[in-house]
């Protein structure tokens, strides 16, 4: 599944792993942790270490960190506050509620969580910030 094979013998088996064959294993509930073992537990004795050489295992964690690296969230932009104090109560709001997701005080915008953009409103129409 995450091995291309070469060559099969009677008592060796050759093959490559790329970072495809890697990503398919881990999109098929494969993890990185079960390929190495799966490899160490089938690597020739005649080995070194009878393991996998390391630099192979840290390459395949790393495309596994890969598919981890970029996570998305749904959420609702609010900008144009009139003040930075405005924007200041709103984000402290937003932030005390685990909802905030993204701020820029220079640009005075604040995204929140999707969960969370209807009680940000209703603060913001509350105390009449603009």
């Amino acid at each position: 599944m995450f091995v291309h094979m070469r060559t099969r013998l009677p008592n060796l088996a050759v093959g490559h792993i790329t970072n495809e064959s890697v990503r398919m294993a881990l999109r098929n509930g494969i993890s990185a942790e079960q390929i190495i073992a799966y490899l160490n537990a089938h690597a020739s004795s005649r080995c070194r270490s009878g393991r996998i050489p390391s630099n192979v295992s840290q390459m395949i964690r790393l495309w596994e960190a890969e598919k981890d690296r970029v996570k998305t969230k749904s959420g609702v932009l609010f900008d144009k506050f009139e003040t930075e104090e405005a924007f200041d109560m709103v984000e402290k709001y937003a932030f005390e509620m685990d909802a905030k997701l993204w701020s820029s005080r220079i640009l005075k915008t604040l995204v929140v969580a999707d969960r969370a953009a209807d009680q940000v409103k209703t603060f913001i129409k509350s105390n009449r910030i603009a």
